[in-house]
């Protein structure tokens, strides 16, 4: 490696240390929010921190970083494999309703499709 390449990516990972490294127990707490597991969101943090430096070069200094850096955690959470897979159609009825097998009486809990497939839910 070249010496300016070198000084090129000791400044990039000095900038990253200083602006994006500071902000890591609040992408945790989101983490955790979302995963409602600490290891899970370990893993999500450790996936986050990942990504935004190898994308450092796109954020834009003096930008709000946190706020970047929780959008990349959301997005890690949302697209990666941390994501919740949608809950398995019922074997009786197939339809993806979920009844409450205790409590005849209660109504059942339809789960939204929708929702996992990413397309916009009508009314």
């Amino acid at each position: 490696m070249s010496r300016p390449a070198q000084s090129n990516k000791a400044a990039r990972d000095r900038a990253f240390e200083l602006v994006a490294l500071p902000w890591i127990e609040a992408v945790y707490q989101l983490a955790l929010s979302l995963a409602g597991d600490e290891a899970r969101a370990a893993e999500i943090v450790e996936d986050t921190f990942l990504r935004a430096y190898g994308s450092w070069s796109a954020y834009m200094p003096g930008h709000d970083c946190r706020r970047w850096l929780l959008a990349v955690c959301l997005d890690v959470f949302m697209h990666g494999r941390h994501a919740p897979s949608p809950p398995p159609a019922t074997p009786e009825t197939g339809d993806g309703v979920v009844r409450d097998a205790t409590d005849a009486s209660s109504a059942p809990m339809e789960w939204n499709a929708a929702f996992w497939r990413r397309e916009p839910i009508e009314s």
